[in-house]
């Protein structure tokens, strides 16, 4: 009778151990299984969509966009209603979004700037990101939106304003910048001069175009206070100390202290188009359980006191608040550090532009010792990404040169150097944490791509496809390249990108191959490819001789 007992007993442990296991086993398997992660980019540039993508599908994640003809691009905006019915019919509990609200409310960010659309249907449209969670509340929502840009005058507004800014940009901006400033002492008649010389109805177009977006705004926070949304981190892009832009971020940051919100729930961040990427990283973070440690070092000079082109704050305040976007924490202890951060900045303080002609191959005063500091960094085992600000729009050709000459090219875990300072050194930081987490082959394929874009195209390709843009006979120019010439310009420009790469990047074997193309109908934006498709030697013959 005893040994049926102990028998029945020892089976029955068994079974218990058995199951206990099957189930971590289970717990195992959903753990190590990715999330799919649904993610609505502001618009369908390369840089918003593909590029951002790329870095968090390096780490294993499935990151799923809607269909390209439901974003918008910079002349048509997209679809809203329709982004929206393909986030409700693909969420689900085992999902995470990640959503531009600007995509999904104005349908671009370029529309944003310049829609007519009614209040009522935009606020309407908020009200669908409610419910979104309300449909799936067991999946988390991310948001980021932005404040209307303040661009200095017409010719920095490109054609992603309206019309009459062309015209009336500059006596706009500089009307505002004296609205927000202690005028007391200032002669009113100036102050009076700049409003005259902007029709009321241009003035007033603007102005209450720029009232609806912190309205949404503030509506979307209210969303973040409900825990409708996660987070939510707001852009402010083409701004200064006293720009329209400034006040406005002022007022949503009051407004979201008002409500409790603590900035790990909502943060105003200096720059956009790096955000999504920002908050992505910070999603994945959260998925991961990972907060990681960063430490910044900056090129001797001014460095973190540095108030870049484009921004209203100096880069130190920018970086402490994008490693707070990210889910980090910023550390002063370089032994804690998950990743150092090193930031590219001339010792004068100013940014200027890489088509300029002072980014040349010659090391400036800082460029050594900050090369140097990097190599021992890297030798050192430490994991470093560069934030290059020295230039806007491009690379700074002295220290890429400095870093090929040195090897470190492959050695970094993060680069960024292209367009503003705020989007070089955001992009860089998602990327660096990113690169911490995946292996060399896919930190190479990232890297490859940032090289290509903002050493090899913006900072040297970039000016002359332009020249050569300008000799094609037709219409056609910087801003608006046109279908006749775009043909043409496409493969001069993959003529001049091979041929850059052969003497500066044959590291990465691959890129010998590249090609773009120029999706935006402009020569600042281009897309890459290293599939290996031959030059159409036709097109070029047209109008190159060899």
């Amino acid at each position: 009778m005893y040994s049926r007992s102990w028998k029945k007993l020892v089976l029955g442990i068994c079974l218990v151990v058995c199951l206990v296991n099957i189930f971590n086993v289970e717990k195992v398997f959903a753990k190590d299984e990715k999330k799919v992660i649904l993610y609505v980019p502001q618009d369908d540039r390369p840089i918003s969509s593909d590029q951002t993508a790329q870095v968090i599908r390096s780490m294993g994640y499935t990151v799923e966009m809607p269909p390209k003809d439901l974003l918008g691009d910079r002349d048509k905006a997209g679809r809203p209603e329709e982004i929206n019915r393909w986030l409700v019919e693909n969420g689900g509990k085992d999902k995470v979004a990640v959503i531009s609200s600007d995509a999904m409310i104005y349908g671009s960010l370029v529309a944003s700037r310049k829609h007519h659309i009614p209040k009522d249907l935009l606020l309407r449209r908020v009200k669908n990101i409610e419910k979104l969670h309300d449909t799936h509340p067991k999946m988390p929502i991310y948001v980021f939106s932005s404040i209307m840009r303040t661009p200095k005058d017409g010719a920095s507004s490109g054609t992603e304003e309206p019309e009459y800014y062309v015209k009336y940009g500059q006596a706009i901006a500089n009307y505002t910048k004296i609205d927000n400033a202690d005028t007391s002492g200032l002669n009113e008649s100036y102050q009076v001069t700049l409003r005259e010389g902007v029709p009321e109805a241009a003035l007033k177009d603007w102005l209450s175009r720029r009232r609806t977006n912190v309205e949404v705004n503030k509506q979307l926070i209210n969303l973040v206070k409900n825990n409708d949304v996660v987070y939510m981190a707001t852009g402010k892009d083409d701004n200064s100390k006293l720009s329209q832009t400034h006040r406005e971020s002022n007022e949503l940051r009051e407004y979201a202290n008002s409500l409790g919100l603590k900035n790990n729930r909502f943060q105003v961040l200096t720059g956009l188009d790096e955000v999504g990427l920002l908050v992505l990283t910070r999603a994945v973070n959260e998925l991961e359980n990972y907060k990681p440690y960063v430490y910044i070092k900056y090129a001797s000079g001014y460095g973190g006191a540095t108030v870049p082109t484009y921004s209203d704050e100096s880069i130190d305040n920018t970086l402490t608040s994008q490693i707070t976007a990210i889910g980090g924490i910023r550390t002063y202890d370089l032994k804690k550090a998950d990743l150092v951060m090193f930031i590219n900045t001339n010792r004068s303080g100013w940014t200027y532009d890489a088509n300029t002609p002072v980014n040349t191959l010659q090391p400036r005063y800082n460029t050594m010792d900050f090369v140097e500091d990097i190599e021992s960094f890297v030798n050192a085992g430490y994991h470093v990404a560069v934030g290059d600000i020295a230039f806007a729009n491009g690379a700074d050709n002295a220290l890429m040169k400095q870093l090929q000459d040195r090897d470190l090219l492959d050695k970094l875990y993060g680069y960024a150097g292209w367009n503003t300072a705020t989007n070089s050194t955001g992009f860089a930081l998602g990327m660096g944490i990113v690169g911490n987490q995946i292996s060399q082959d896919k930190r190479n394929e990232l890297l490859l791509t940032r090289y290509l874009d903002d050493w090899v195209y913006q900072a040297n390709v970039r000016q002359s496809v332009n020249s050569y843009l300008n000799l094609l006979p037709g219409s056609g120019d910087y801003l608006t390249i046109g279908d006749t010439k775009r043909p043409y310009i496409e493969e001069y420009g993959t003529k001049l990108m091979r041929s850059f790469v052969s003497d500066n990047l044959n590291l990465f074997n691959e890129a010998v191959n590249v090609s773009i193309t120029m999706p935006w109908n402009r020569i600042f934006e281009a897309n890459f490819d290293v599939s290996g498709n031959k030059l159409n030697e036709t097109v070029l013959k047209k109008h190159l001789k060899y």
